[in-house]
């Protein structure tokens, strides 16, 4: 019997329910969620909104966003969810599925989602409720939000990113949001590897929107954060100097090494390449110019310069190397040789050249001494005609002038003389006939000392001025260095209403009394961001924020039976709504964009419906590259029903205040255009509203990293014509330039769009610029066959024409 007692105490006390279950039962009996937790209706709802950023996961500078791990708490009362604990076994709180009780519809105005719905999706975690009616909803996120990133300084920038939160559809009189009074970041804050996080704070604001006459609150989280530059010091800024330093050992190199020009184009293409490599580092911003950016393109541009320089001093070092005399200017002598080369202490090179006299007796005479005869070496050898002794004499000083003084060819001569007298045959030499050839020898022998000593004249400029330029070059390398790096139990009336209006409602009927009337949907369509152009592919991807208004005559109601309600707000699920899509969608799913809604549909009295969402979209857009990097684009986002025979109307107006600047393109504007078209699946026309979106591409980034070193390396070829062909460095520097220039094509064939309609602008630049080079180069090719053309034993005349055209025309015009 006993037992029998305990099996019964047993059963009873598991069929009855608990206090919770009960609890929540009673509480969820006959509740709406959709209904404000108000019970005067002319009062707001106040949430207390506050935010905990737990990681920055991602600074996305490119497309310019910000991706944060955060803790969300959201507080407010629900006036008509309170019971008495004393009647249900004193439970004071429960925790209920967001989906069973009434949320705010707080959204991220400024996500940057693929799926742009504000981030409602991401709360998964229950909502706390208190007996008197109080709720809390702790939920941890990952929140993508726009960021507008100012890359002036980078890698050495500090960026200001806010995350704007408020409801979407609740104005302030029916919802007011505050901000919590706790710390933006604590103890749990985990530091992120390349930025530190500087200060957060919150700030509660009241803005008026084009949507509605009463303001909007929300609560902006505003975070400054500062990058973190040693991965950009060591990875991109070291390697640059690095190769820079290597400029500087061509200033050490002898310009008979043949090396010189060699190792600066050598150095100018592995900074070319180098810039390109890491120019996926650098963000594509048209705004302004990264601090790293003008590094670069400056060590380019003083690299460039050192070439020049060094183009320069090789021309100077091989002057007077033929036959020819150019005497150094006196200006040449006093500045560089006489003020410069002191201050820069080069000293002069080579020894001094012994004073040439008349005979061994007076070899300490002047210069005027020496016998002066008109005479070139070319007469010497065509029209004087010197016996056997004499072209002996003449051969030996050709070789040696230097060496040979006037003294020993004295000397062989008495000795040649000696004999002469001792033999018959030799005592009718004529002694002027000797003379004439020692004065000939004479001014052999000074003529070649005159050659030599301006030899090295200029060979001492060339090294004065290689000097200056090394120094030049260190200065200017470090003062622009220095001068880029310096900074609810009761049915309240709106529940009540939600109930009424949805009792016998079907929201597959279309809303119209008639069936033969047509449903007017007016689309409105504002442009807030664009976030892609996929010129490759011929994409675009915006963010959006879309307007649709329509009618619906089988949910009004008078405001008078429910405490002057003017407006609800319904999940677009429990109503009718146009199936307007994105005909030419380009989304992997091709939905057309009608699942990115998630904001409540705004239903007034009259039966008005108002539905404002923001969302993203990625479409179709044919691109027109002919112009490229200058080009104009026009894209079309088509919008109309899929299934629908409604009457489209656009929206009068339009206004581009949220829009946020694209880093990459300008938008020139917006306009709006109604069609109606017929298809092949339908009798009768279909109705569109196609917004075509008129942007014009920003060519600073492109102008600074493509088409200025293409300028600077073409520009290296007009070098070539100021090199000497003696040495030997012409065709050297103008197949490099050649080849740096294919690299160079080849590295920024990515940055080209891939299309074979049109060809880029920027890439007729490129073919022609190799062209030019490669025509420059046979025209080097031709100017050094001229040059030694009759240089072996076969002499070859210079024809007519060519001595008229161009020794005595070309010439004279071209003052050569």
């Amino acid at each position: 019997m006993c037992n029998l007692k305990f099996f019964f105490f047993i059963s009873v006390r598991t069929a009855n329910p608990s206090a919770e279950q009960v609890l929540i039962t009673t509480l969820l009996k006959n509740y709406d969620r959709n209904a404000r937790p108000v019970l005067d209706r002319r009062r707001p709802t106040n949430v207390t909104f506050g935010l905990e950023v737990v990681q920055l996961v991602n600074v996305d500078d490119r497309n310019q966003m910000l991706t944060t791990n955060v803790w969300v708490r959201q507080r407010w009362r629900n006036e008509l969810l309170t019971w008495k604990s004393a009647n249900y076994s004193g439970v004071k709180t429960i925790r209920i599925d967001p989906r069973m009780v009434w949320i705010p519809d707080i959204v991220l105005y400024n996500s940057a989602d693929s799926i742009f719905s504000g981030g409602l999706e991401k709360y998964k975690t229950r909502v706390i409720l208190v007996q008197d009616g109080r709720h809390a909803w702790y939920s941890p996120a990952s929140f993508r939000s726009t960021c507008t990133i100012d890359v002036t300084y980078f890698p050495f920038d500090e960026q200001t990113c806010t995350m704007k939160f408020g409801s979407w559809t609740f104005v302030v009189t029916d919802l007011d949001i505050e901000a919590e009074d706790t710390p933006t970041f604590s103890d749990k804050y985990v530091k992120s590897a390349e930025w530190d996080l500087i200060r957060a704070s919150k700030k509660r604001n009241v803005q008026f929107y084009e949507c509605c006459s009463i303001p909007l609150a929300d609560v902006t989280i505003e975070m400054v954060i500062r990058r973190k530059p040693l991965f950009y010091v060591f990875n991109l800024i070291t390697p640059c100097m690095i190769m820079l330093t290597m400029i500087l050992l061509g200033f050490f190199l002898p310009p008979e090494s043949g090396e010189r020009i060699t190792l600066s184009i050598t150095v100018l293409l592995a900074m070319a390449v180098f810039l390109q490599l890491v120019a996926e580092t650098l963000p594509r911003n048209s705004e302004t110019i990264p601090l790293l950016g003008k590094f670069y393109i400056t060590i380019m541009a003083e690299i460039s310069m050192s070439l020049m320089c060094t183009c320069w001093v090789l021309n100077i070092h091989h002057r007077n190397s033929g036959r020819s005399i150019v005497k150094t200017p006196q200006w040449v002598e006093v500045f560089v040789l006489g003020w410069l080369a002191k201050i820069l202490c080069v000293r002069k090179p080579g020894v001094e050249v012994e004073k040439i006299s008349i005979n061994n007796k007076h070899e300490n005479r002047n210069d005027d001494d020496v016998i002066q005869v008109r005479v070139s070496p070319q007469d010497l050898k065509g029209k004087m005609s010197l016996n056997g002794e004499a072209h002996t004499l003449l051969s030996m000083s050709h070789v040696t002038p230097v060496c040979r003084s006037i003294g020993q060819i004295q000397k062989r001569f008495s000795q040649h003389n000696g004999d002469a007298k001792n033999s018959e045959e030799k005592e009718n030499v004529s002694g002027d006939n000797l003379s004439r050839n020692l004065a000939v020898l004479t001014e052999h022998v000074k003529f070649s000392r005159d050659i030599e000593d301006n030899q090295k004249k200029w060979k001492h400029v060339a090294m004065v001025m290689d000097r200056f330029f090394f120094w030049f070059f260190i200065l200017t390398v470090l003062t622009s260095t220095l001068v880029i790096f310096k900074e609810r139990i009761r049915l309240t009336p709106e529940e009540r209403l939600i109930t009424n209006l949805l009792a016998n409602y079907t929201k597959e009927a279309r809303p119209v009394k008639d069936p033969r009337q047509k449903v007017v949907v007016t689309f409105g369509f504002e442009l807030v961001q664009l976030v892609n152009v996929d010129v490759r592919n011929q994409m675009i991807t915006t963010n959006v924020w879309v307007r649709q208004i329509w009618d619906n005559e089988l949910l009004t109601w008078d405001p008078r039976d429910y405490d002057q309600i003017q407006t609800v707000r319904l999940d677009a699920s429990l109503v009718w709504i146009p199936d307007i899509v994105l005909y030419n969608s380009a989304d992997n799913e091709f939905s057309g964009g009608t699942d990115k809604y998630k904001t409540p549909v705004i239903l007034s009295s009259n039966g008005s419906c108002s539905w404002f969402c923001p969302a993203s979209f990625t479409s179709t857009c044919p691109i027109d590259v002919q112009y490229f990097p200058f080009d104009r684009q026009k894209c079309v986002l088509k919008f109309g029903s899929w299934t629908y025979e409604v009457i489209l109307a656009k929206e009068n107006g339009s206004s581009q205040s949220q829009y946020i600047q694209s880093a990459e393109w300008n938008l020139y504007g917006i306009k709006k255009q109604r069609n109606a078209k017929k298809y092949t699946c339908c009798k009768h026309k279909l109705a569109d509203i196609s917004i075509t979106i008129i942007m014009d591409r920003k060519p600073l980034f492109y102008l600074f990293n493509l088409v200025i070193p293409c300028l600077i390396i073409l520009s290296m070829i007009l070098l070539g014509f100021f090199l000497p062909p003696e040495s030997g460095e012409r065709i050297t520097l103008s197949i490099t330039v050649l080849l740096a220039n294919a690299v160079f094509l080849q590295l920024v064939g990515e940055s080209l769009p891939r299309n074979s309609e049109t060809v880029p602008l920027l890439g007729k630049f490129y073919i022609t610029i190799m062209a030019e080079i490669s025509i420059s180069l046979m025209l080097t090719c031709w100017v050094l066959n001229i040059h030694y053309h009759g240089s072996g034993n076969s002499v070859k005349a210079v024809p007519l024409w060519a001595r008229i055209i161009v020794l005595q025309w070309l010439g004279y015009i071209l003052c050569v």
